[in-house]
């Protein structure tokens, strides 16, 4: 197929387009917060990330600070797995995007996006 056909695009890069639709849809509120705001998408979780048995991280989050931005990271397989179809990883991207801003800004996640219910 061409490049330019929407048949060239990655899952990688779907995958990417729907986290930044996540963070987007926080911008009419929290526009300026987000604007210092990093973030990553990776595969799976890096060696020295904690991973048990029963839990593998879906993402995490690195507090700014001298200098640096803080940054919210997203690992695609552990998600995909746990959210197979489109709606459920969506619904899941919002809530642990929401999640990890909510860390950073020290605030509940329900005041940062009132739709938050958390069964992402």
């Amino acid at each position: 197929m061409p490049v330019t056909t929407p048949l060239s695009v990655t899952r990688a890069a779907r995958f990417a387009g729907l986290v930044m639709a996540a963070v987007e849809r926080l911008e009419p509120r929290w526009g300026p917060l987000l604007a210092a705001l990093d973030v990553d998408v990776l595969e799976v979780p890096p060696n020295g990330v904690e991973v048990s048995v029963r839990e593998v991280p879906l993402a995490e989050h690195r507090r700014g600070g001298h200098g640096r931005a803080p940054v919210i990271v997203v690992y695609r397989h552990p998600v995909e797995l746990r959210a197979p179809d489109l709606l459920t990883r969506v619904e899941l991207l919002r809530d642990l995007v929401t999640e990890q801003l909510a860390e950073i800004l020290g605030m509940d996640p329900g005041e940062l996006d009132p739709r938050y219910d958390g069964r992402g």
